[in-house]
């Protein structure tokens, strides 16, 4: 009988191919890019803008950069983790 239940837990599909496996990671994946977007410090933010000359092309992406930049950067890094987290889970 013990034998029975191992073959039936190794005929289990593995969880990659559950059809809602892309979408759960894609989830994952932007709430960690979000969340980790939020929680980084705004000067090193202000100083990747300066570094890349944004705040010339740009005027209103000069520092100091208020909360309204904070909440469109971290909606845009949650955008992109979860298109990151799709793209891995599809290949995957």
């Amino acid at each position: 009988m013990a034998d029975n239940t191992r073959r039936n837990q190794g005929a289990k599909q593995p969880i990659s191919q559950h059809p809602l496996f892309p979408a759960i990671v894609a989830l994952w994946c932007g709430a960690l890019a979000g969340l980790c977007s939020v929680a980084l410090r705004p000067a090193l933010i202000e100083q990747a803008i300066l570094a890349t000359g944004l705040d010339t092309l740009v005027p209103m992406a000069a520092p100091p950069l208020g909360a309204t930049f904070r909440i469109l950067f971290a909606l845009a890094m949650t955008g992109l983790g979860g298109l990151g987290g799709a793209l891995f889970a599809r290949r995957l």
